[in-house]
């Protein structure tokens, strides 16, 4: 049997640590998620109950159709429910003075 020849296995590439700004960029992305997941949480507890039943539902995966069943809604009222909670979710996020610095 041949001897292998010594392989080194660490890896002394600089590059893997050269560019320090990458983790500084990717702890401010972080915060900002993370700021907007807040804000978007405390506006979606605003919501009334009926809106935060349908879109928690539609968001975990059940069709509209599913949704109206389980809520004992018609489809259509389900449906026309759910874009105004989305409309209303989204004016309560773009009005608060948070938003526009998030943007940023």
């Amino acid at each position: 049997m041949r001897k292998k020849k010594n392989i080194r296995v660490t890896n002394d590439d600089v590059e893997l640590y050269k560019d320090e700004d990458n983790s500084l960029t990717l702890a401010e992305e972080t915060i900002v998620a993370s700021s907007r997941k807040q804000l978007f949480e405390q506006m979606f507890e605003q919501l009334g109950d009926s809106c935060k039943n349908i879109l928690r539902l539609n968001w975990k995966g059940a069709s509209l159709d599913e949704v109206a069943k389980q809520l004992g809604l018609s489809y259509g009222y389900t449906r026309k429910k759910k874009a105004e909670c989305v409309a209303r979710l989204t004016k309560l996020v773009q009005e608060h003075s948070l938003y526009k610095k998030l943007l940023d």
